[in-house]
């Protein structure tokens, strides 16, 4: 996430100056990044891409779950197979989900200054 320096602002900065950076993040896009203490704390961030965060996140579970769908078949259809293997197998899968959805990349799309 690349941000500018004036979108980095210390919290205590922050709560006199709310309004203003709510305002300056629903007209045009971005993120400010309240730090505490020299990390990073929390954000400002449009009620849209929150939107599109839930969306991403609800389109990724649903992925995952048609993936252990799909997997399932072939896991319980093994005649034989022992627990220990079965639990490999499992094991396997969720870090197979674990790594697609940490490289699924969040959806973009252009921004365009907004009126409030």
């Amino acid at each position: 996430m690349e941000l500018a320096v004036e979108d980095i602002i210390p919290i205590s900065q922050a709560r006199a100056r709310l309004p203003e950076l709510a305002d300056d993040v629903a007209r045009h896009g971005g993120t400010k990044l309240l730090t505490r203490n020299g990390e990073a704390y929390a954000a400002i961030v449009c009620a849209q891409d929150v939107e599109d965060l839930h969306r991403f996140r609800s389109a990724q579970r649903l992925a995952n779950l048609q993936a252990v769908a799909r997997a399932l078949p072939e896991i319980i259809g093994r005649r034989g197979q022992t627990v220990a293997d079965f639990k490999a197998d499992a094991m396997r899968l969720a870090t197979e989900l674990k790594q697609r959805s940490s490289n699924t990349p969040l959806p973009t799309r252009n921004r365009k200054a907004r009126e409030v």
